[in-house]
């Protein structure tokens, strides 16, 4: 747009949704707060670097979209436990829940037959 170019980013069907889900279920919320969906927000805003924003991205990049899914997930997760909404978990216990609760694909080797 006269003469800068735009990169397309994703919200919150890619960052907010899945990190508030995750948070909620690693801390087994009870109930999911706006204001869980509030620090997500703003752990998604600030995880969009300076390089990001020259360029004109209002996200981060795709490329980060697990790291960014996780921090946004351990935020909620934390803002649960502060408001009431969930029990009490160390940061320790939730990075590991998060380790443990992160589904990684596996893909068998394609074998031509």
């Amino acid at each position: 747009y006269r003469g800068r170019s735009w990169e397309v980013g994703q919200g919150n069907n890619v960052y907010i949704f899945p990190g508030v889900g995750l948070g909620a279920l690693l801390a087994e919320a009870g109930e999911v707060t706006e204001q869980m969906f509030t620090v997500a927000a703003e752990t998604l805003a600030a995880e969009v670097s300076p390089s990001e924003i020259e360029r004109g991205l209002l996200y981060p990049g795709l490329r980060r979209l697990r790291d960014v899914s996780h921090r946004i997930a351990l935020a909620v997760a934390r803002q649960a436990i502060e408001e009431g909404v969930a029990e009490q978990r160390s940061p320790e216990e939730l990075e590991r829940l998060l380790a443990e609760r992160t589904w990684e694909a596996e893909y068998t080797p394609f074998v031509p037959a």
